[in-house]
């Protein structure tokens, strides 16, 4: 999962997770008047009114009820109508209980309401009242989120029983339903099915309909007999014809919406829109198939996991017969594509192949909680895979895993007993052990001896797995492990799935998996390792005089307060602003430091020195000494600096041995407790174009993040801004006022200035950071320059110095045009490549404007001999042909970052942002702004980041690169908002766009299609676009 690992998230999580422990008296006794509390936590929160006019499908059950939520969901999103469906309980991310239109709510948004209902609990609870429980408080914050974001339907399923579940504070749903039900959670429920029946009837309300699926007599007598109480009409529903699932979503649609359907009695087939949700629905960890990737590159098949969260035994029976008939061939494995997307649309189904000819073996891998009774579980278990003749040659049995989606799983592998409990795994291997009997006691299978095995974690259970299948010596032996017992195991497997990649050192624990880097005689390989490490850091809160202990350890207070300091912040241009300010310096010949972020192939990007990266020799010199003194200097109070804050401390100490005139210093993130910020006394600051981003840390809106940013202003200290909006521009000017700041409002730099030249950065939008670059490098000069210098207001051109700096500017990712460099040779310009980082919705409008310009004739292209040499002053530019008498095809590109496509001249957008930041908004803005310029993009590709180093080569990334390493469920959501913003417009029948699991793949994709037309008249202009990473990546692979 993308982007999650932000400090207010993690708090946030932290403070939900307090909640765990607290119980409402509600949840254990049942004489106790719990709608009492449940309406009074609603009147905290003040959603009453809101819940009431809720358009709502409650569904209750035993087993089933998860399944017949995303499927009925997924109907009626394919309806066209806003949905929003909270389930229980996650597997990875606790977002996964909230979804909007099919998608996991943003990080943003769940801070937003998170905070917002956490505070008035807060506020409003006392002793009598106490603060709700953890599930209680999930329900009330997805009743708030439905609410504030309008959903037409909200598909509900009840987490426990039903009579006194927090979902049940519903008082008028449209209809419920309910799944199979059958006996679990009986020390809540009751130990009869007649007592669990009637918790569960305890979800109907006068007069509402309902459905159920046929069930046992004991229940279908209680449920007949509840509904028969409160006017219910209950229909029985049977599994081969009208679904409950169906049913709901047709009584739905009946009774709230507008549409005029048949009745069910008289289709012969269901209508369309029934049939693409019923195939479109996702739910993680049910019935789900995945070949190891690691193993998969190897011997594709030698090791296939098998994952249901089955811990009831009618769900273990049920579990057992579909396993049982996958493993024979008669079922389908998913491909690892469709699992991680949870997009089954997507599948690229394959038959799994049977038996013949080869040995399969199949292992158990469980846990269950310690609440539920292995002697019922097992047998269930045991006979229904007997009855297909399946029988389990090991069981494995593991601990569940108390990791976060940043978890170190090489600290995982060190495991010892002294920090595992695992008394309860050895009662699961007894009570197993005991029902396999001496049958197959003291034989010995290819497995090693023994029918059953305790493990001190997951991670060293999957190595065990591995070295058994890469240490088969004779004919292949296939492993076909079923992973069950409870959702959070299979979660936990989906969590590594996720992880191995890029934590784990299997070669080093068994010499197989993924390749290693070598770093052993690297001496810069050994210095990103170790800066990698402290990635992993995390600062205690806003404990910003931290920096004092860190600056007095390397001892640089003295330094930085002699540094000649321009400090910058904003949201978009900052970095442009930046890299303008340092050019015109150095052009006028001073010794210049710059420093920026992030960087995009490689670290030392973030490190200039007179316009050049600092060498491999400097950066390891000063990282070395900077790192030792860091590592003898802290202490368990005093922990290690995070990773940006070690890279800024870096830098003061870079400028300051290397005793530059002038250090000019972007703002990472905000401004107040940036750590650029420890600089007392710049020469002057500036504040580029504000706007929304980074909202879980900086607040939530334009006042805040302004209040955040305005903190960088200092005593006396002059400040210029471009305009800003009225909002932030209020807050900017009573900071500046309250320290007698001389605060100035500078324009976008008049053209004429330059004297019919070019800004070296491209696109409309950078004469505005050009303007504020020029006021910061003139104030620089007059002040600490003690050069004379006419007034800007009398200049009818620029000094020819400065003109030279805005016009060698050069700054990577940001307006950049690449030909592609195997096209180029055989069919110049027929695949080219736009660049830019734009990740808000104000700098995607400013990137689709400045792409639309470039595609026409007035777009500049920088050749690819000055790109491989750097931002050389000698770049040798040209104009794009224009695509007169051409076929011109444009293509999307794109990942964000919650994590792409373009092309012939032909622009599909090559896209990829990160899970943070909301599709709909971006997409927005970017097919407007295409609207507007007249772009109109063919084909839009989806690709993930790299998790590459910068001597990755791409043949590698191409050999044996496939979806059963890589986790696309991100991409594939992006895909589902991309194309239901494209819609119906398209009518010439082809793919809109496209999900490729690798960005080299996607560039061979491309490439092979120029091939093909082998044609000089038609062009790909991909536009990549989403985030800096991804624009990284693509630098990284076209300079190989």
């Amino acid at each position: 999962m993308a982007a999650q690992g932000s400090d207010p998230y993690e708090e946030a999580l932290g403070v939900l997770s307090s909640l765990i422990l607290r119980r409402t008296r509600g949840e254990f006794n049942l004489m106790f008047d719990y709608v009492k509390l449940n309406v009074t936590h609603m009147q905290i929160l003040g959603l009453e009114e809101d819940l009431s006019k809720m358009n709502i499908i409650h569904v209750a059950g035993t087993k089933g009820k998860g399944s017949t939520c995303a499927f009925t969901e997924s109907i009626l999103r394919n309806y066209g109508f806003r949905t929003g469906l909270l389930t229980s309980p996650h597997l990875i991310d606790v977002r996964e209980r909230f979804r909007l239109d099919g998608v996991d709510i943003s990080v943003e948004k769940f801070l937003a309401y998170f905070w917002w209902c956490y505070k008035r609990f807060q506020e409003g609870t006392n002793d009598e009242t106490q603060m709700p429980s953890y599930f209680h408080f999930l329900t009330m914050l997805g009743f708030k989120i439905f609410a504030a974001e309008k959903v037409d339907v909200a598909i509900v399923e009840v987490g426990l029983g039903g009579k006194y579940d927090s979902t049940n504070v519903v008082q008028k749903p449209v209809v419920c339903g309910f799944s199979s039900l059958g006996y679990d959670h009986i020390e809540f429920l009751g130990d009869t099915l007649d007592k669990i029946a009637g918790m569960k009837a305890g979800i109907f309300k006068l007069g509402v309909p309902a459905f159920t699926v046929p069930q046992p007599n004991e229940a279908m007598r209680v449920l007949e007999e509840k509904a028969s109480e409160l006017d219910v009409n209950l229909n029985v529903v049977q599994p081969l014809n009208k679904r409950l699932l169906v049913s709901l979503a047709y009584t739905w649609l009946e009774q709230s919406s507008n549409l005029e359907i048949p009745s069910l009695n008289q289709m012969t087939t269901l209508p369309e829109p029934f049939i693409k949700g019923l195939a479109t629905a996702s739910l993680q960890g049910r019935a789900q198939v995945i070949p190891d990737p690691y193993i998969e590159h190897v011997a594709p098949g030698n090791l296939v996991f098998y994952l249901d969260g089955a811990h009831s035994p009618e769900s273990m029976e049920a579990c057992a017969k579909w396993f049982s008939l996958a493993v024979m061939g008669d079922g389908q494995s998913e491909s690892m594509k469709s699992l991680v997307s949870g997009s089954p649309h997507a599948y690229e189904e394959r038959k799994l192949e049977k038996w013949s000819g080869e040995s399969c073996q199949q292992i158990l891998l469980f846990n269950c909680m310690s609440v539920r009774d292995p002697h019922m579980l097992f047998p269930h278990l045991r006979n229904t895979c007997a009855k297909f003749g399946v029988e389990f040659k090991k069981a494995l049995f593991v601990p569940n895993m108390s990791i976060s989606h940043k978890v170190d799983i090489n600290a995982l592998l060190e495991n010892n007993d002294s920090l595992v409990d695992l008394s309860w795994q050895y009662t699961l291997q007894e009570v197993w052990e005991s029902l396999v009997g001496e049958e197959n006691r003291g034989k010995k299978t290819p497995l090693n001896d023994g029918m059953s095995e305790v493990f001190l974690s997951l991670p060293l259970a999957i190595k065990w797995l591995r070295d058994s299948v890469i240490n088969q010596s004779c004919s292949p032996t296939r492993f076909q492990v079923l992973v069950t017992g409870s959702l959070q195991l299979v979660g936990d497997v989906l969590r590594l799935k996720n992880l191995l990649g890029e934590h784990i050192d299997m070669a080093a624990q068994g010499d197989y998996g993924a390749s290693k880097q070598n770093a052993g005689g690297d001496l810069y390989q050994e210095a990103l390792v170790a800066l990698s490490s402290l990635t992993m850091k995390r600062d205690k809160g806003e404990q910003f005089e931290f920096v004092l202990d860190y600056l007095k350890i390397l001892d640089l207070e003295e330094d930085i307060a002699k540094l000649k300091v321009i400090h910058v912040t904003g949201t978009k241009g900052k970095g442009s602003t930046c890299t303008f300010t340092e050019s015109i310096l150095r052009n006028y010949g001073f010794r210049t430091g710059l420093l920026t972020s992030p960087h995009l192939i490689d670290v030392r990007e973030r490190f200039r020195l007179d316009g050049v990266d600092i060498s491999e020799e400097k950066f390891l010199a000063y990282f070395w000494w900077c790192y030792n003194r860091l590592k003898e200097g802290t202490n368990e109070e005093t922990t290690m600096p995070s990773y940006f804050r070690f890279l800024t401390l870096l830098g003061f100490k870079i400028f300051s041995a290397e005793e530059v005139d002038v250090a000019i210093l972007e703002v990472g993130l905000g401004g107040r407790i940036d750590f650029t910020n420890v600089v007392k006394k710049p020469v002057v600051c500036g504040f580029s174009s504000l706007g929304y981003d980074h909202m879980e840390i900086l607040g939530d809106t334009l006042a805040k993040i302004a209040g955040e940013k305005a903190g960088i202003f200092k005593l006396g200290v002059p400040a210029f801004t471009v305009p800003q909006l009225n909002e932030a521009m209020c807050v900017l000017e009573e900071k500046a006022s309250a320290l007698d700041v001389n605060f100035k409002v500078v324009q976008p730099l008049n053209k004429r200035l330059l004297g019919g030249q070019k800004l070296g950065l491209d696109g409309e939008h950078q004469y505005l950071n050009a303007g504020l670059a020029v006021s910061l490098a003139y104030t620089w000069l007059q002040q600490s320059g003690n050069l004379e210098i006419p007034s800007l207001n009398q200049m009818t051109t620029l000094p020819e110095l400065l003109i030279k700096g805005l016009v060698t500017a050069r700054l990577q990712g940001r307006a950049q045009v690449i030909p592609d460099p195997y096209i180029e040779h055989a069919a110049p310009g027929n695949l080219v490549f736009y660049l830019d980082g734009a990740h808000t919705p104000e700098s995607i409008e400013a990137c689709v404007k400045w792409f639309s310009l470039a595609v026409k004739e007035n777009g500049q292209s920088e050749s690819l001999e000055s790109f491989v040499k750097g931002p050389s002053h000698a770049c040798k530019e040209r104009k794009l042909e224009r695509c007169t008498g051409e076929t011109c095809h444009r293509i999307l590109l794109f990942n964000c970052s919650g994590g792409s496509r373009t092309g012939f001249y032909w622009a599909p957008p090559l896209f990829n942002c990160m899970s943070v930041r909301d599709p709909h908004l971006i997409f927005s803005h970017l097919r407007n702004a295409s609207a507007k310029y007249g772009v109109d993009f063919e084909k839009a590709l989806f690709v993930p980041y790299m998790s590459m180093s910068h001597t990755v080569g791409m043949n590698a990334l191409l050999e044996k690169n496939d979806d059963s390493s890589v986790d696309l469920s991100w991409q594939y959501k992006l895909q589902e908002v991309w194309e239901s913003l494209v819609g119906e417009e398209e009518e010439d029948g082809g793919e809109k766009s496209e999900v490729i699991s690798s960005l080299p793949l996607a560039i061979k994709w491309l490439r092979d299609i120029v091939v093909d037309q082998n044609s000089s008249s038609t062009r790909f202009q991909v536009l990549v676009t989403g985030s800096l990473q991804l624009v990284g990546d693509l630098l990284k692979l076209v300079t190989k």
